[in-house]
C-alpha cells in the first residue's frame, strides 16, 4: 500500500493485534474495497489471523471514515485510521509550530478556515 492509503492505521494495528484476534476491516464504510481487502489480506498472511467481515465476530476493527454499523460489545478494540491526523498541517506546515499553537490552545487559523 502507498503511503496516505492506510499505512498509519496498519501501523496501529499491527502494534496491538494477537494470535487470537479476529480483525475486521472497514474502508470507506464497506468490507469489499481494494484497500479492505487488501490490508485483511496483509495480516492473513503475516500474523495469521482469522479475519470477519461481521462486527460483532470481530476483537479488533480498524476502520476509515466510518464507524461500525452495530455498537461494540466489551472486549473489542477499534483502531481509527484517519486520512490527515495533523488538521493544522495544511495550514502550518512545520511541525514544530503545531506543536506550539496546540501547547498554547492557539487555533485561530483554523477559525479563519472555518
Amino acid at each position: 500500500l502507498p503511503y496516505g492509503w492506510g499505512t498509519g492505521g496498519i501501523q496501529v494495528t499491527a502494534s496491538v493485534i494477537g494470535p487470537d484476534d479476529v480483525l475486521k476491516i472497514i474502508d470507506q464504510g464497506s468490507d469489499d474495497t481494494v484497500n479492505a481487502v487488501n490490508i485483511r489480506r496483509f495480516f492473513e498472511r503475516t500474523a495469521g489471523v482469522a479475519t470477519t467481515t461481521h462486527t460483532h465476530d470481530a476483537t479488533l476493527i480498524q476502520t476509515r471514515h466510518r464507524i461500525p454499523e452495530i455498537p461494540l460489545h466489551e472486549g473489542q478494540v477499534i483502531v481509527y485510521q484517519v486520512p490527515v491526523p495533523e488538521p493544522m498541517q495544511h495550514l502550518e506546515p512545520r511541525e514544530t509550530e503545531t506543536r506550539t499553537l496546540h501547547g498554547l490552545a492557539e487555533y485561530g487559523l483554523l477559525h479563519v478556515k472555518l
